[in-house]
C-alpha cells in the first residue's frame, strides 16, 4: 500500500492533467468516513474546513477522491462556499479524460 502522506506529483500528458496530492494527515483530517459527519458534526465541519483550505491551497480544478462520504462532504462544502471546484469520483475522471475534457452532466444537471 501506497503512503498517502507522501507526495505524488506528476503530469499525464494525454489528458492534460496534473496531480498533485493533498497534504492531509487520513485519520486525523477524514472527517466523512462512515456516518462520521452525522453523530459528530461539530468535528467533521472543522475537518472539512481544513480539507477545503488545503483544496484552495493547490487552485485545484478537480479534486478526485474514492470515498463516497468524502466526495459528498466536499462536494456540499464547496458549493456553500461559492467554490467553482468539482469533485470527481477516480471512475468520473477517466470518463472525463475518455470525453476529451468534456464531463459528463452531473445528477443536478440532469435534473433541469
Amino acid at each position: 500500500m501506497a503512503d498517502s502522506t507522501a507526495p505524488v506529483e506528476g503530469r499525464d500528458g494525454r489528458a492534460g492533467l496534473a496531480f498533485t496530492r493533498l497534504p492531509l494527515r487520513p485519520k486525523s483530517e477524514a472527517g466523512a468516513h462512515g456516518v462520521y459527519n452525522l453523530l459528530h458534526p461539530k468535528e467533521a465541519e472543522a475537518f472539512l474546513d481544513r480539507k477545503l483550505a488545503r483544496v484552495a491551497e493547490t487552485n485545484a480544478e478537480i479534486v478526485v477522491s474514492g470515498n463516497p462520504g468524502c466526495t459528498l462532504q466536499m462536494q456540499a462544502g464547496l458549493r456553500a462556499r461559492g467554490k467553482d471546484v468539482r469533485v470527481l469520483h477516480p471512475v468520473e475522471l477517466i470518463d472525463w479524460s475518455l470525453r476529451g475534457g468534456r464531463a459528463a452532466p452531473s445528477p443536478w444537471e440532469l435534473g433541469r
